[in-house]
């Protein structure tokens, strides 16, 4: 599945290999995802190369509260590409699409959390017009990492 394989291409060192097992299963187990596809809960965005082979993905909540202020917008909850994906531009666009979307939506602001710990991807989302607004807990098994809340404006 393409959550489970682009999520190892990255993050596997975050976990130990029991931890990612079973984080693994629980986020992206396929009744779960199918589940998720039929319902109005959350929205996928699927990224194609040029030949059509899906390589990422974007995995939006609407409406959802901001954790660290009184506001609400479109979340993005997930966006993984497969690692010989990455640095071709298709996050940006993908991301385009995510902000283009919740502003058809009707959404304020899009906003999304990120670890911490990977300054690359916080400086991706700042160069998108994210901001940081604040910071929340996150721990996988080996220990704490925490994560950078930022958002951004969705109007023009």
């Amino acid at each position: 599945m393409l959550g489970s394989a682009a999520y190892r291409d990255h993050y596997t060192s975050l976990w130990s290999p029991e931890g990612l097992a079973r984080y693994l299963e629980a986020e992206f187990a396929p009744a779960r995802v199918a589940a998720e596809l039929a319902g109005d809960a959350v929205r996928y965005l699927l990224a194609l190369d040029d030949d059509g082979r899906a390589i990422g993905f974007a995995k939006m909540r609407p409406r959802a509260p901001l954790p660290v202020a009184d506001e609400h917008g479109l979340e993005l909850q997930k966006i993984y590409f497969r690692a010989d994906a990455v640095g071709c531009g298709h996050g940006a666009r993908l991301l385009d699409a995510v902000v283009a979307a919740a502003r058809a939506d009707g959404e304020p602001l899009v906003w999304l959390d990120v670890l911490r710990s990977n300054e690359a991807a916080a400086r991706f989302y700042a160069r998108h017009g994210f901001v940081r607004r604040g910071q929340v807990p996150f721990a996988t098994d080996l220990g704490e990492i925490g994560m950078w809340v930022m958002s951004r404006a969705t109007a023009k």
